[in-house]
């Protein structure tokens, strides 16, 4: 008994320095506010969505598609894969990933819009604004999204031909 005592006590020293040779060495390969954001993982990235009169929110749908949910999508032939963010309504948050982001904004199902963006780290926070309004027959999208490699950009959405 008393052998297998100091082969666990052992065994114990032995791991417990293993996890602080790796501590010190993760700390001297990335800053500390990057351990940190891991650990946390916080995702504090917000949706905005804003309408003129005569268009309502309620008409709104948003979809977003991200590299890994492609994977997923392919992979496992899950076609539920698309993440509505936004129907009417918030219904999901935005995932924080890096890569591509691309958004598909559709007003009634009469309208559509594509927008990508890419994100190149997954910590990176962003505010993402979509903005509609309605000129003569068109809906135009004014797109905001605040962060570290912001984008602003204004479309005119496509009807849909049914």
């Amino acid at each position: 008994m008393k052998y297998i005592w100091i082969i666990v006590k052992t065994l114990l020293v032995v791991i417990l320095i293993g996890l602080i040779g790796v501590s010190i060495q993760i700390l001297r390969t990335y800053p500390f506010d990057t351990i940190t954001l891991y650990l946390f993982d916080v995702n504090s990235n917000e949706l905005f969505i804003a309408v003129e009169e005569p268009l309502v929110k309620e008409k709104v749908k948003i979809e977003l598609l991200t590299s890994l949910m492609k994977l997923q999508k392919r992979l496992f032939k899950n076609e539920d894969i698309y993440s509505f963010i936004f129907d009417g309504r918030k219904k999901h948050n935005i995932v924080n990933e890096y890569g591509p982001y691309e958004f598909t904004i559709t007003y009634d199902n009469k309208y559509h819009a594509k927008v990508k963006h890419y994100k190149y780290n997954s910590h990176e926070q962003y505010s993402y604004s979509f903005k509609f309004k309605k000129k003569e027959e068109d809906i135009i999208l004014e797109v905001n999204f605040d962060g570290i490699d912001s984008l602003k950009s204004i479309l005119i959405m496509e009807r849909i031909n049914n």
